[in-house]
């Protein structure tokens, strides 16, 4: 889904502290990820095998390929089952414990990981790698690394809002689009630009008979549905203006969770504080930037090198 756009900068004094940050010695701790259509994958072993992961921090539980599974005859211990809620879909799964993981030269085990038919990666890494520190995703040259939450005045240095999306514990950063102010789901799992609620861009009139709106077929990691594309007059994201933003919407009979997200485990526990989040935003806009982001304080900074 993604679509080619273009960024141009208001500057600001906040935008210099990545640059201070990068030109640091502390070039060691950095390790290079792959985009693969959209998709930000880590070279991984999983049990002494070769594998690919899908960081994601969009997705509330880690996911396993059933596929990979099978093919390598790995028998983990079985833990509870799931409902999973997707974009489009939702799904009752088997979870697994005690899987032994090598990322990053480290070895540790993942528990209570939901076995699904992974469109792509073998493994996806959800929102918990996110916690506890500091990440830092270098998009334009394809690499990351995690610092310690003292490495970093986040407080002083974010320049996007971000908070706790209503109804979920993601993030949401909030950005200007066409001229209005809108929260959105930050979401290194989306291969796309923006997918917005429908019911939001016909509110705002986004969808006129005069746009030029083109129908997609929208694969995510174990879904797929319709969807409508269309482009942004303008967006604006912290101190940066981007041209030629797409934005997708579900598609008009294409029943859609859009806003809280997927892969969620259901808890029966409602989350109510929050900001409503209206979408959810990806690598087509995430391209451009060094994104350092600390998922538990709801901070973060954008930066175009």
């Amino acid at each position: 889904m993604a679509r080619q756009s273009n960024y141009r900068l208001n500057f600001s004094l906040a935008s210099l502290f990545l640059l201070f940050l990068i030109a640091q010695p502390a070039q060691a701790g950095w390790q290079s990820f792959t985009i693969i259509n959209g998709s930000l994958l880590i070279d991984v072993e999983i049990a002494g095998h070769p594998a690919r992961a899908l960081l994601d921090s969009g997705a509330a539980l880690n996911l396993i390929s059933s596929e990979f599974i099978a093919k390598h005859k790995l028998n983990f211990g079985k833990s509870q089952k799931l409902k999973i809620q997707g974009v489009f879909s939702e799904e009752t799964v088997q979870t697994y414990s005690n899987i032994p993981i090598k990322l990053f030269s480290s070895e540790l085990e993942l528990d209570n990981v939901a076995a699904v038919s992974l469109n792509g990666p073998d493994l996806l890494l959800g929102a918990g790698m996110f916690k506890g520190r500091i990440v830092q995703v270098d998009y334009p040259n394809s690499r990351i690394r995690f610092l310690k939450k003292k490495a970093v005045n986040m407080s002083k240095h974010a320049n996007v809002p971000m908070k706790r999306a209503k109804g979920s514990r993601f993030p949401a950063i909030q950005v200007e689009a066409n001229g209005a102010k809108v929260w959105l789901i930050l979401d290194t799992g989306n291969t796309g630009g923006i997918l917005l609620k429908r019911s939001f861009a016909l509110e705002k009139n986004w969808m006129s008979k005069s746009t030029l709106v083109t129908d997609q077929i929208a694969h995510g990691i174990v879904e797929a549905g319709h969807i409508e594309e269309f482009q942004l007059d303008s967006f604006i994201i912290g101190p940066y203006e981007l041209d030629n933003v797409v934005v997708s919407v579900p598609g008009p009979n294409q029943e859609a969770n859009v806003g809280r997200h997927r892969p969620e485990k259901t808890t029966g526990t409602r989350i109510k504080s929050g900001v409503q989040a209206k979408g959810i935003i990806g690598y087509d806009v995430f391209k451009h930037f060094v994104i350092t982001i600390d998922y538990l304080a709801y901070k973060v900074n954008f930066h175009a090198p």
